[in-house]
């Protein structure tokens, strides 16, 4: 007996020193996150998720200090400070997925503390051991959900993720069960303490591991969409518009298509920048970019190819859909007032596009014949889109344009009027579905 006795403590004792150098690790780990955290406070996610950790360090240690220190700070305080932690971890996944911290994280918490102020509750193992179950697999099945929920990382490790929270879930329950039927003076004297603890362990560590790996994806995501992006505006910059046209060209379509490139120059931005300087200028440039992108957005790739550069980029059914595109655009930026100039100015955009069968298309003709036909737009007076085909720029007429004389001769058999409406219906022509300008 009283060797059984003495096996018993030694056994405490060396669960007691598994759980302090788990705390060690768990604090260790915390630290490593404000670290992290502290290269970019902006990161609020690193800190939150290092104080989850630390929360589950201090809660082991108190753990691992029974009959050392009162049950009061060992069980009541310890396992109110591990379920806090759940609350840090939950804020931290919402904000890494850019959404606010819900009212909710707190549920694991409220429902251990509601359980141990009942007397009954508080001071019988078993029925603490439920209150605490119940209370741990709510914070679990929480971090599942928020894992389900969220949209960083890859689909695949976001289940993973979600599915290891599960286990720990009904881990935890699988335990209090036992806890409620063995009624041992100890948790650590279940039947079932050594297998669930090495669940536990291996559950936990494992989503740590898939955690990281799913930080790794994001931030790898987000270096590749930074390659690919204009700093200021947003949108995709040259790299990411070679990446459009060639997704473009894989994509395959039952009906003859086109693709067509736009490219918009604003007009006369250097004047914007002279006069209101390069603050209001950079203000132009965003609010272009955003009533563009608005516009384009479900039809076409938009993206920023120089200083007052844009460029689109769709697959369509002719050109005569780009073209409506383009007027749709360049309509809206004359009719809106652009805010963040010292003295109202009217801020317009000239339109090249060009287009070419999808089976045929190279990227860097498009942008040439694009070109082309912005510089016939902006020798037109600016504030007009233009079409090239067939080794020529038309100008697509429009009546918001005032009528000028005399009209340059851009067809040997008719006037400039007549030779762009003929020119528009050639180069719609042998398509179906098109829109009419």
């Amino acid at each position: 007996m009283l060797a059984a006795t003495i096996a018993r403590h030694d056994d405490l004792l060396d669960v007691k020193t598994g759980m302090l150098l788990l705390a060690t690790e768990a604090m260790t780990v915390a630290a490593l996150l404000v670290v992290v955290w502290l290269q970019d406070r902006s990161q609020r996610h690193y800190a939150n998720w290092a104080a989850g950790f630390a929360m589950r360090a201090l809660a082991v240690a108190l753990m691992a200090m029974r009959d050392t220190i009162p049950d009061a700070l060992s069980i009541t305080l310890g396992n109110a400070v591990s379920l806090a932690g759940f609350a840090f971890w939950i804020a931290g996944l919402r904000q890494f997925d850019k959404k606010t911290a819900p009212w909710w994280m707190i549920l694991p918490l409220s429902i251990w503390l509601v359980a141990v102020s009942f007397p009954v509750i508080a001071d019988t193992m078993p029925y603490r051991a439920v209150a605490y179950g119940i209370a741990t697999a709510s914070g679990y099945t929480l971090l599942a959900g928020v894992a389900l929920s969220c949209r960083f990382g890859s689909q695949r490790y976001r289940r993973l993720f979600a599915g290891t929270w599960a286990v720990l879930a009904l881990n935890i329950l699988m335990v209090a069960g036992y806890a409620f039927v063995e009624r041992p003076a100890y948790a650590l004297s279940l039947s079932v303490a050594p297998v669930a603890g090495i669940i536990a362990m291996v559950g936990f560590f494992s989503a740590i591991l898939i955690g990281a790996k799913l930080v790794m994806e994001d931030s790898q995501q987000r270096l590749e969409l930074l390659v690919r992006s204009d700093p200021l505006t947003g949108m995709l910059n040259r790299r990411g518009l070679a990446e459009a046209f060639a997704d473009l060209k894989r994509t395959n379509s039952l009906e003859p298509s086109v693709i067509a490139l736009l490219q918009f120059d604003l007009d006369h931005f250097k004047r914007i920048n002279d006069t209101h300087g390069h603050q209001a200028g950079d203000s132009v440039l965003v609010g272009f970019a955003r009533l563009a992108g608005h516009m384009a957005a479900g039809s076409a790739v938009f993206c920023r190819t120089g200083g007052e550069e844009f460029t689109a980029i769709l697959k369509t059914g002719s050109i005569r859909e780009a073209a409506n595109l383009a007027e749709t655009i360049r309509r809206a930026l004359a009719e809106r007032p652009m805010r963040g100039l010292i003295v109202p100015m009217p801020v317009t955009v000239s339109v090249g596009v060009a287009a070419m069968p999808a089976d045929e298309a190279d990227l860097d003709r498009l942008m040439n014949h694009a070109d082309r036909a912005l510089y016939t737009a902006k020798q037109d007076g600016r504030n007009r889109t233009a079409l090239f085909h067939d080794e020529a720029a038309t100008v697509v007429p429009a009546n918001d344009h005032p009528a000028r004389e005399p009209f340059p001769a851009v067809d040997d058999h008719a006037d400039r009027q007549v030779a762009v409406l003929r020119r528009v219906a050639e180069l719609g022509g042998g398509h179906t579905g098109a829109n009419t300008l």
